[in-house]
Protein backbone atom coordinates (compact mmCIF):
# COMPACT_ATOMS: atom_id res chain seq x y z
CA UNK A 1 0.00 0.00 0.00
CA UNK A 2 1.52 3.19 -0.67
CA UNK A 3 1.13 6.82 1.40
CA UNK A 4 1.55 10.01 -0.25
CA UNK A 5 2.85 12.93 2.08
CA UNK A 6 1.75 16.20 1.00
CA UNK A 7 3.23 19.66 1.90
CA UNK A 8 1.99 23.35 0.59
CA UNK A 9 -1.43 23.81 -0.62
CA UNK A 10 -2.07 24.53 -3.91
CA UNK A 11 -4.10 23.49 -6.95
CA UNK A 12 -1.79 21.26 -7.98
CA UNK A 13 -1.85 19.24 -4.61
CA UNK A 14 -5.32 18.97 -4.58
CA UNK A 15 -5.68 17.26 -7.95
CA UNK A 16 -2.83 15.06 -6.82
CA UNK A 17 -5.29 14.65 -3.71
CA UNK A 18 -8.04 13.78 -5.86
CA UNK A 19 -5.96 11.24 -7.88
CA UNK A 20 -4.78 9.46 -4.70
CA UNK A 21 -8.45 8.98 -3.45
CA UNK A 22 -9.93 7.89 -6.56
CA UNK A 23 -6.66 5.33 -7.02
CA UNK A 24 -7.57 4.24 -3.66
CA UNK A 25 -4.01 5.16 -2.58
CA UNK A 26 -4.08 6.71 1.13
CA UNK A 27 -2.95 10.20 1.94
CA UNK A 28 -1.01 12.22 4.62
CA UNK A 29 -0.08 15.94 5.78
CA UNK A 30 3.46 16.64 6.70
CA UNK A 31 3.66 18.79 9.92
CA UNK A 32 6.26 21.11 11.07
CA UNK A 33 8.34 20.51 13.84
CA UNK A 34 5.56 22.36 16.20
CA UNK A 35 3.11 19.43 15.26
CA UNK A 36 0.99 21.50 12.63
CA UNK A 37 0.42 21.14 8.96
CA UNK A 38 3.25 22.70 6.79
CA UNK A 39 2.15 24.88 4.26
CA UNK A 40 4.43 26.04 1.28
CA UNK A 41 6.48 28.42 3.63
CA UNK A 42 7.98 25.70 5.66
CA UNK A 43 6.97 22.52 3.58
CA UNK A 44 10.80 21.20 3.12
CA UNK A 45 11.21 21.69 7.16
CA UNK A 46 8.91 19.17 7.31
CA UNK A 47 9.43 17.23 10.34
CA UNK A 48 6.75 14.32 10.66
CA UNK A 49 3.34 13.47 9.15
CA UNK A 50 -0.48 12.37 9.98
CA UNK A 51 -2.74 10.15 8.26
CA UNK A 52 -5.17 12.65 6.70
CA UNK A 53 -9.05 12.47 8.01
CA UNK A 54 -11.52 10.01 7.68
CA UNK A 55 -8.40 7.38 6.22
CA UNK A 56 -6.87 4.19 7.73
CA UNK A 57 -3.70 2.40 8.14
CA UNK A 58 -5.98 -1.00 8.67
CA UNK A 59 -3.88 -3.60 10.32
CA UNK A 60 -0.53 -2.00 9.77
CA UNK A 61 -1.03 1.02 11.72
CA UNK A 62 0.95 -0.26 13.92
CA UNK A 63 3.80 -1.21 11.46
CA UNK A 64 4.40 1.69 9.17
CA UNK A 65 7.48 0.20 7.42
CA UNK A 66 5.41 -1.98 5.84
CA UNK A 67 3.95 1.01 3.64
CA UNK A 68 5.44 2.92 0.69
CA UNK A 69 5.90 6.17 1.08
CA UNK A 70 5.67 9.21 -1.80
CA UNK A 71 6.74 12.29 -0.82
CA UNK A 72 5.35 15.58 -2.35
CA UNK A 73 6.51 18.52 -2.37
CA UNK A 74 7.93 18.50 0.95
CA UNK A 75 10.69 17.22 3.20
CA UNK A 76 11.54 13.33 3.02
CA UNK A 77 12.85 14.45 6.25
CA UNK A 78 9.12 13.88 7.25
CA UNK A 79 8.54 10.51 7.17
CA UNK A 80 11.45 7.50 9.13
CA UNK A 81 10.96 4.65 6.70
CA UNK A 82 12.39 4.00 3.19
CA UNK A 83 10.62 6.76 0.31
CA UNK A 84 9.48 5.21 -2.97
CA UNK A 85 9.51 8.37 -4.89
CA UNK A 86 9.80 12.02 -4.06
CA UNK A 87 7.33 13.99 -6.79
CA UNK A 88 8.96 17.46 -7.10
CA UNK A 89 10.66 20.24 -9.36
CA UNK A 90 11.43 23.06 -7.25
CA UNK A 91 14.88 22.35 -6.33
CA UNK A 92 18.14 21.41 -7.76
CA UNK A 93 18.48 17.57 -7.76
CA UNK A 94 14.55 17.36 -8.08
CA UNK A 95 13.80 15.13 -10.96
CA UNK A 96 11.43 17.93 -12.40
CA UNK A 97 13.78 20.71 -12.28
CA UNK A 98 15.12 22.85 -14.73
CA UNK A 99 13.26 20.86 -17.52
CA UNK A 100 11.04 23.01 -20.52
CA UNK A 101 8.08 23.29 -21.71
CA UNK A 102 8.46 20.06 -23.50
CA UNK A 103 8.28 18.20 -21.11
CA UNK A 104 5.96 20.22 -18.86
CA UNK A 105 3.78 17.01 -17.74
CA UNK A 106 6.71 14.76 -16.68
CA UNK A 107 8.51 17.53 -14.80
CA UNK A 108 5.37 18.84 -12.81
CA UNK A 109 4.92 17.27 -9.50
CA UNK A 110 1.31 16.10 -10.84
CA UNK A 111 2.89 14.02 -13.56
CA UNK A 112 5.33 12.86 -11.79
CA UNK A 113 2.85 10.69 -9.29
CA UNK A 114 0.39 9.84 -11.85
CA UNK A 115 3.02 8.15 -13.59
CA UNK A 116 4.09 5.89 -10.51
CA UNK A 117 0.48 5.68 -10.11
CA UNK A 118 0.10 4.47 -13.84
CA UNK A 119 -2.38 7.44 -13.79
CA UNK A 120 -3.26 8.70 -17.86
CA UNK A 121 -3.78 12.63 -17.37
CA UNK A 122 -6.66 14.45 -18.16
CA UNK A 123 -6.99 17.53 -19.72
CA UNK A 124 -7.88 19.06 -16.51
CA UNK A 125 -4.72 17.66 -15.05
CA UNK A 126 -2.53 18.53 -18.19
CA UNK A 127 -3.83 22.15 -17.32
CA UNK A 128 -3.09 22.27 -13.75
CA UNK A 129 0.63 21.20 -14.62
CA UNK A 130 1.32 23.55 -16.83
CA UNK A 131 -0.27 26.15 -14.96
CA UNK A 132 1.86 25.41 -12.27
CA UNK A 133 5.52 24.86 -14.43
CA UNK A 134 5.53 26.83 -17.21
CA UNK A 135 2.20 29.19 -17.06
CA UNK A 136 4.15 31.68 -19.54
CA UNK A 137 4.67 28.88 -22.09
CA UNK A 138 1.34 27.60 -21.95
CA UNK A 139 0.33 31.21 -22.56
CA UNK A 140 2.47 30.75 -25.95
CA UNK A 141 1.26 27.41 -27.17
CA UNK A 142 4.93 25.99 -26.26
CA UNK A 143 3.33 23.05 -24.13
CA UNK A 144 2.27 20.43 -26.21
CA UNK A 145 -1.71 19.23 -26.07
CA UNK A 146 -2.20 22.70 -24.33
CA UNK A 147 -4.76 25.48 -26.12
CA UNK A 148 -3.54 28.86 -24.91
CA UNK A 149 -7.53 29.94 -25.14
CA UNK A 150 -8.82 26.93 -22.90
CA UNK A 151 -5.46 27.61 -20.86
CA UNK A 152 -6.69 30.99 -19.98
CA UNK A 153 -10.57 30.40 -19.32
CA UNK A 154 -8.92 27.64 -16.88
CA UNK A 155 -6.85 29.73 -15.19
CA UNK A 156 -9.22 33.21 -14.55
CA UNK A 157 -11.55 30.06 -13.48
CA UNK A 158 -9.79 28.73 -10.93
CA UNK A 159 -8.87 32.38 -9.82
CA UNK A 160 -12.47 32.88 -8.98
CA UNK A 161 -12.17 30.12 -6.34
CA UNK A 162 -11.44 30.05 -2.87
CA UNK A 163 -8.34 28.22 -1.27
CA UNK A 164 -6.58 28.74 1.73
CA UNK A 165 -3.49 29.98 0.68
CA UNK A 166 -3.10 33.72 0.94
CA UNK A 167 -0.27 36.29 -0.02
CA UNK A 168 2.01 35.41 -2.66
CA UNK A 169 3.71 31.86 -3.02
CA UNK A 170 7.44 32.22 -1.15
CA UNK A 171 8.70 29.70 -3.68
CA UNK A 172 7.96 31.07 -6.92
CA UNK A 173 6.50 34.67 -6.34
CA UNK A 174 3.37 33.30 -8.12
CA UNK A 175 -0.20 34.80 -7.21
CA UNK A 176 -1.76 32.57 -4.58
CA UNK A 177 -5.67 31.45 -5.38
CA UNK A 178 -7.78 34.18 -3.52
CA UNK A 179 -11.63 34.66 -3.17
CA UNK A 180 -13.42 37.00 -6.36
CA UNK A 181 -17.30 37.47 -7.04
CA UNK A 182 -16.48 35.76 -10.47
CA UNK A 183 -14.31 35.67 -13.67
CA UNK A 184 -15.33 39.18 -14.97
CA UNK A 185 -14.07 40.61 -11.74
CA UNK A 186 -10.09 38.44 -12.09
CA UNK A 187 -10.42 39.96 -15.85
CA UNK A 188 -11.09 43.95 -15.17
CA UNK A 189 -7.90 43.43 -12.18
CA UNK A 190 -5.92 41.58 -15.20
CA UNK A 191 -6.85 44.34 -17.78
CA UNK A 192 -5.70 46.92 -15.05
CA UNK A 193 -2.56 45.28 -14.60
CA UNK A 194 -2.09 44.71 -18.16
CA UNK A 195 -2.50 48.70 -18.76
CA UNK A 196 0.31 49.15 -15.87
CA UNK A 197 2.83 46.71 -17.19
CA UNK A 198 2.56 48.62 -20.47
CA UNK A 199 2.82 52.30 -18.81
CA UNK A 200 5.98 51.27 -16.74
CA UNK A 201 9.47 51.96 -17.04
CA UNK A 202 11.88 49.51 -18.06
CA UNK A 203 14.34 48.15 -15.30
CA UNK A 204 18.38 47.77 -15.38
CA UNK A 205 17.65 44.45 -17.65
CA UNK A 206 16.27 44.75 -20.86
CA UNK A 207 12.82 43.90 -21.93
CA UNK A 208 11.80 44.11 -17.84
CA UNK A 209 9.54 46.45 -16.85
CA UNK A 210 10.48 48.18 -13.39
CA UNK A 211 7.14 48.17 -10.88
CA UNK A 212 8.61 48.04 -8.04
CA UNK A 213 7.20 51.50 -7.09
CA UNK A 214 3.30 50.00 -7.44
CA UNK A 215 3.81 48.24 -4.89
CA UNK A 216 1.15 45.55 -4.77
CA UNK A 217 -1.12 45.17 -7.88
CA UNK A 218 -3.74 42.35 -7.73
CA UNK A 219 -3.45 40.25 -10.70
CA UNK A 220 -0.11 41.64 -12.12
CA UNK A 221 1.58 38.11 -12.59
CA UNK A 222 -1.17 36.32 -14.41
CA UNK A 223 -1.22 39.63 -16.54
CA UNK A 224 2.39 39.66 -17.23
CA UNK A 225 1.65 35.56 -17.91
CA UNK A 226 -1.06 36.09 -20.67
CA UNK A 227 0.88 39.42 -22.07
CA UNK A 228 4.02 38.18 -22.35
CA UNK A 229 5.57 40.83 -20.10
CA UNK A 230 8.60 40.48 -17.92
CA UNK A 231 8.51 42.97 -14.37
CA UNK A 232 10.16 43.28 -11.49
CA UNK A 233 8.27 44.10 -8.61
CA UNK A 234 8.60 44.91 -5.04
CA UNK A 235 5.56 44.40 -2.49
CA UNK A 236 5.43 44.00 1.84
CA UNK A 237 6.27 40.05 2.69
CA UNK A 238 3.09 38.37 4.26
CA UNK A 239 3.23 35.09 6.15
CA UNK A 240 0.69 32.48 5.45
CA UNK A 241 -1.69 34.76 7.57
CA UNK A 242 -1.49 37.69 5.73
CA UNK A 243 0.06 39.57 7.86
CA UNK A 244 2.87 41.21 7.22
CA UNK A 245 6.69 40.53 8.53
CA UNK A 246 7.99 43.74 8.25
CA UNK A 247 10.52 42.68 5.24
CA UNK A 248 9.63 43.20 1.76
CA UNK A 249 10.41 40.69 -1.55
CA UNK A 250 11.84 41.96 -4.36
CA UNK A 251 10.00 39.06 -7.58
CA UNK A 252 10.80 38.67 -10.96
CA UNK A 253 7.82 37.68 -12.59
CA UNK A 254 6.03 37.43 -16.08
CA UNK A 255 7.83 35.81 -19.00
CA UNK A 256 11.59 35.81 -19.52
CA UNK A 257 14.32 34.16 -20.46
CA UNK A 258 16.72 31.81 -18.38
CA UNK A 259 19.55 34.69 -19.38
CA UNK A 260 17.62 37.49 -17.45
CA UNK A 261 16.62 35.14 -14.72
CA UNK A 262 20.20 34.07 -14.07
CA UNK A 263 21.10 37.84 -14.33
CA UNK A 264 18.59 39.26 -11.70
CA UNK A 265 19.54 36.01 -9.20
CA UNK A 266 23.40 37.73 -9.40
CA UNK A 267 21.51 41.45 -9.15
CA UNK A 268 19.46 40.49 -6.41
CA UNK A 269 22.26 38.58 -4.29
CA UNK A 270 24.71 41.51 -4.53
CA UNK A 271 22.46 44.02 -2.78
CA UNK A 272 21.98 44.53 0.89
CA UNK A 273 20.17 43.24 3.36
CA UNK A 274 18.51 40.35 1.93
CA UNK A 275 17.93 37.46 4.91
CA UNK A 276 18.65 34.63 2.39
CA UNK A 277 19.55 34.03 -0.79
CA UNK A 278 18.19 34.81 -3.85
CA UNK A 279 15.87 31.88 -4.94
CA UNK A 280 14.81 30.81 -8.75
CA UNK A 281 14.98 28.62 -11.62
CA UNK A 282 16.06 29.86 -15.03
CA UNK A 283 13.95 28.01 -17.16
CA UNK A 284 10.91 28.24 -15.32
CA UNK A 285 11.27 31.42 -15.70
CA UNK A 286 10.87 33.51 -11.98
CA UNK A 287 13.16 34.78 -8.93
CA UNK A 288 12.89 36.42 -5.99
CA UNK A 289 14.91 37.72 -2.42
CA UNK A 290 13.52 38.82 0.83
CA UNK A 291 14.87 41.78 2.18
CA UNK A 292 15.25 43.26 5.54
CA UNK A 293 14.39 46.77 4.32
CA UNK A 294 13.77 48.25 0.51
Amino acid sequence: MKVVIFGGNDREEQMARKVCNTNGVLTATALASDGKPVHAGNAYQAAGFSIDQGQSLGNDGDNLSKYEYIIFECSPRCVNHPILAQCDHHNKGDYGYGMGPLMFWEASSLGQLCTILGVTPTEEMLMIAAGDHCPAAAYKGLCPGIDPAKFKKHRIEGLSTTVECPGVDPVCGNPAWGLYNNSAEIEKHIDFATILLQLAPMSIFEGVKDLRAYGKVDQLPEAALIAGFSYLSQIPETDRAGNPTGNIKVNLGGDNSPETVTKVIEWLNGLPNGISDAYGVPVRGFAGRVFKSA
